[in-house]
């Protein structure tokens, strides 16, 4: 089976969809002591995919653009799209979640005066209506295609998943490699 344009993003968006519930799942869990490190990493994860999501949503119209059920689904979701960017989401992932907390000059942001307050998404409430946000486009997106949808969770089913290569089996073997590295690192030192 070839799979559309359309299904081509409706199996990302629905991944990506799934993934923010996951993430919403551990910050619910995590709620109680806001300065956690579980904390921390599921909610700068789930402003990750959700810019992921908001990406290949833009791609979604830039394929479609023609197509009167996408410009439909993009108008019937832009209440939610609207309310997501609401937020400084691409400037939080880009500057301090993915790009070495640098801002677009290439400026150390851990090092710089802001006279803005940063807007995104910071309590519980906040969480809850972005993740609804994504699950209502999620919805109304699989509503309209349906068809397309349960095609695809066919295909889906017949995929073969990648292997993944075993990894080191003990804390003793990667220690043994560690320190194998760091007289590698000590004898450079030496030459130098």
């Amino acid at each position: 089976m070839k799979i559309s344009k359309i299904q081509d993003s409706i199996s990302i968006l629905i991944t990506l969809q799934s993934a923010i519930d996951e993430c919403q799942k551990i910050i619910l869990g995590e709620n109680h002591n806001k300065n956690s490190v579980v904390h921390a990493l599921a909610s700068g994860q789930l402003l990750i995919y959700t810019n992921s999501f908001l990406d290949e949503w833009k791609n979604l119209g830039t394929q479609c653009k023609v197509d009167n059920q996408v410009i439909k689904v993009r108008k019937l979701a832009s209440p939610f799209i609207n309310r997501i960017n609401n937020w400084d989401l691409h400037d939080v992932r880009n500057i301090f979640l993915a790009h070495n907390f640098r801002d677009r000059e290439k400026k150390n942001a851990l090092i710089k005066h802001y006279d803005n307050e940063l807007n995104i998404p910071s309590s519980l409430g906040d969480y809850v209506l972005l993740s609804g946000c994504v699950f209502c486009i999620k919805q109304i997106l699989i509503t309209e295609f349906s068809m397309e949808y349960n095609d695809l969770i066919v295909y889906l089913k017949t995929i073969k998943t990648p292997k993944i290569k075993e990894g080191i089996n003990s804390d003793q073997l990667a220690m043994k490699e560690l320190n194998q590295l760091i007289n590698q690192s000590d004898l450079l030192k030496q030459e130098s």
